[in-house]
């Protein structure tokens, strides 16, 4: 297991990135160490009462192993993750009330306010946090942003007058990928030889317990949305576009009827449900 005990923050001159375990981070950490120059620290945000926490940490772990043993000449550039317990981090009521400003707006995952309240605690500026061109927090930032160059890459940052609760909650961050989408960056990971890596990552939130994505949180349905509803499995997929018929009908499917519609489901495929 990666140590959870390291909280010290690495010099400045190392490229600092949050790493989730997912698709977003994970390729621009294989990416950057492969055509950048500087140390990598990662930092991961560990959720001890999310079921999905102990299995990013092992997919951080059985991508950095496959990374070394195909790039050894780059994956020394790649320092041990930082992983912090952001349960026992005190809460920051600025942020909170900052947060839920912005999400009276739109949807905005908590996360994000988690990784706020640490980036602020630890005083971190210029964490790369890996939002891409679909991703919902997209529109949160993409009016409040300036283009900057560092080592020779153009990225983005959040403008010093874009408005308070903004600044609060994405201004210790830089932008990276703000320009791709899920699928740009597998036919950029396919070209550099590491997109089966990304096939490795982990992404469900509420995994079943045999330790598949469950099909219904957040990011199943980004997934699914995104191009990526093959990552799932055909149960899971099934059980996504159960609820958004559930929601088209405005009320949720009765017990029953979800069981029988499973039912008939498994014989039909001949999978167990």
């Amino acid at each position: 297991m990666i140590e959870k005990e390291r909280a010290t923050i690495m010099p400045c001159e190392a490229h600092r990135i949050l790493w989730t375990g997912g698709w977003d981070s994970t390729f621009r950490i294989l990416y950057l160490v492969l055509h950048g120059s500087r140390q990598i620290q990662p930092y991961y945000l560990y959720f001890e009462m999310r079921r999905s926490s102990v299995l990013e940490l092992e997919a951080i772990e059985l991508i950095q192993k496959l990374f070394r043993e195909r790039f050894p000449w780059a994956a020394r550039r790649i320092t041990r993750p930082i992983v912090i317990k952001i349960d026992d981090l005190p809460q920051n009521e600025e942020l909170h009330q900052a947060y839920a400003t912005l999400r009276n707006r739109y949807y905005l995952g908590d996360q994000y306010l988690s990784i706020a309240d640490f980036a602020t605690r630890f005083g971190l500026r210029s964490l790369e946090l890996c939002i891409h061109k679909d991703d919902r927090a997209h529109m949160f930032i993409k009016d409040s942003i300036k283009q900057i160059q560092v080592d020779r890459e153009v990225c983005y940052e959040i403008r010093e007058d874009a408005e308070p609760e903004v600044l609060k909650i994405f201004g210790h961050f830089r932008f990276s990928i703000l320009h791709l989408s899920k699928t740009d960056m597998s036919t950029i990971a396919d070209v550099n030889e590491f997109k089966d890596l990304l096939e490795r990552t982990w992404f469900c939130h509420s995994p079943t317990r045999n330790n598949q994505p469950c099909g219904i949180c957040n990011p199943c349905g980004y997934a699914i949305q995104e191009g990526m509803a093959y990552r799932l499995p055909i149960k899971s997929r099934f059980l996504y576009y159960l609820n958004q018929l559930s929601n088209i009908m405005a009320r949720p499917i009765p017990k029953r009827t979800r069981q029988r519609i499973l039912f008939l489901y498994s014989k039909i495929t001949k999978h167990r449900v």
